[in-house]
């Protein structure tokens, strides 16, 4: 249900642009409203295990890439790491706003939207203007780098894990 915000822009756009193609990688089914552009739109099939998950997306070679998110209690729990991996590619990114990628899209990042409506207008500037398109991924790989790092992750998981072990050990004290 997440995608179908993006579906009724993304099929606008499509009507508008006759030469843009669209992929779709995903084990969720073709939104309806996207198989009428016939082959423009490809629905390539879910690769499982991260490593070759990484090399299938990589190897796409994506101009943009969309990160549609409802806002919910269970999407405000996940991660970036979509726009990481669009990023690490090279792919400029449109995302929901509100949910997780507020951050990663700040200061030119990436471009967000509210809701269903903005996602035309978005696919259509990082279109239109691929100097600009390409200036935001510029930024978003050096955001990416300074703020990314493996070390950096590392130790944010690691705080995480005492974090709970913190919590849990109250709990326990509390519990006797």
């Amino acid at each position: 249900h997440d995608f179908a915000l993006a579906v009724p822009g993304l099929a606008a756009f499509l009507a508008r642009h006759e030469t843009v193609r669209f992929e779709l990688f995903s084990s969720m089914p073709l939104p309806k409203p996207l198989k009428a552009f016939g082959a423009r739109v490809q629905h390539l099939p879910a690769v499982h295990g991260y490593r070759d998950f990484r090399q299938a997306f990589a190897a796409r070679g994506w101009d943009i890439g969309l990160c549609p998110l409802h806002d919910s209690d269970f999407n405000r729990l996940k991660s970036d790491v979509k726009w990481l991996e669009y990023t690490s590619t090279g792919t400029a990114v449109i995302a929901s706003a509100g949910v997780v990628y507020d951050d990663c899209c700040a200061d030119g990042r990436g471009i967000l939207v509210r809701g269903d409506t903005g996602w035309l207008e978005a696919l259509e500037q990082l279109t239109l203007a691929p100097e600009a398109r390409a200036a935001m991924v510029s930024r978003a790989q050096r955001h990416l780098l300074a703020h990314h790092r493996p070390d950096q992750l590392k130790d944010q998981i690691l705080e995480v894990f005492q974090e709970t072990a913190a919590r849990a050990g109250q709990r326990a004290v509390r519990s006797v």
